[in-house]
């Protein structure tokens, strides 16, 4: 995989008033659909940007031609939101458009540490620090702080338990939106459907974006099509550039059936 740094923009959203929005705030996601799309801004790393899970989004979002989301992300392979907070390009997206949500996606072992030679679950302080950072710039902004809480390491399961603790702890205390995909990762693991959703033993696989995908969605636009909106073939950011900017990517209709109603169930149960 290319060593990236991905900035995806949108004139329209750099343009655009605040007021256009009009978008509810709360962590329990979308209110009622308010005029114009919803924008979000997405910093995080190779797991959000692998299959470009923005973008999946977008296109499942506004398979109708309704312009009902738009999209752009800050994402570096393996890096840190607290590395984002003191390279600064992330603070200054956040103070430049006008975003009714920024989804923040931590490292995917939360910074991770070395023990023995093996790479370990990090505590979470970090972590913490920087989500209320980047929280108050957030609202400084206008937006609402949304946490993508990401999936386990395929050989490492039992490390779901501690991201979820980590991502609900800082939700809550808060208020934050959060995108419970890693529920949704698990719930497919733990079936016996045999859909694999990992490219390798971290990374998504188109599979995996798309599951991710339809979470944060339902997490946050209203009208947001729970069937996929029949869309079956994207049209995504490639990984290795510069042999193509794009690919075209299809998912079998049952499967993606399957990984539709995993998300529905994981939204269904939300406490």
């Amino acid at each position: 995989m290319a060593n990236m740094f991905r900035i995806f923009w949108f004139a329209l959203i750099l343009m655009a008033p605040l007021s256009g929005s009009g978008h509810a705030e709360g962590k329990d996601g979308p209110a009622a659909q308010a005029p114009g799309p919803v924008r979000i801004l997405f910093i995080g790393n190779s797991l959000t940007h692998f299959n470009d899970l923005p973008t999946v989004l977008e296109q499942v979002a506004n398979h109708d031609g309704a312009i009902r989301a738009q999209t752009a992300m800050i994402a570096r392979d393996g890096a840190t939101l607290e590395q984002h907070w003191r390279e600064g390009k992330a603070g200054k997206a956040i103070g430049e458009a006008r975003w009714d949500y920024v989804v923040l996606q931590e490292q995917s072992q939360l910074g991770a540490r070395i023990v023995d030679g093996v790479r370990k679950m990090n505590a979470p302080d970090a972590f913490y620090e920087t989500a209320r950072a980047f929280d108050r710039e957030i609202h400084e902004s206008g937006a609402q702080t949304v946490f993508l809480l990401t999936w386990s390491h395929k050989d490492k399961p039992e490390e779901q338990a501690l991201l979820d603790e980590a991502y609900e702890t800082i939700a809550d205390e808060l208020d934050a939106v959060l995108a419970p995909a890693g529920a949704a990762w698990r719930l497919m693991r733990e079936s016996e459907s045999g859909i694999e959703l990992y490219y390798d033993n971290v990374h998504p696989n188109f599979n995996g974006a798309y599951l991710s995908a339809l979470v944060t969605g339902m997490t946050l636009i209203p009208d947001f099509p729970k069937d996929g909106g029949g869309v079956l073939t994207f049209v995504i950011a490639a990984e290795e550039p510069p042999a193509s900017v794009f690919e075209t990517v299809e998912i079998a209709p049952d499967t993606a059936e399957q990984l539709q109603e995993a998300a529905q169930t994981v939204m269904q149960n939300r406490p």
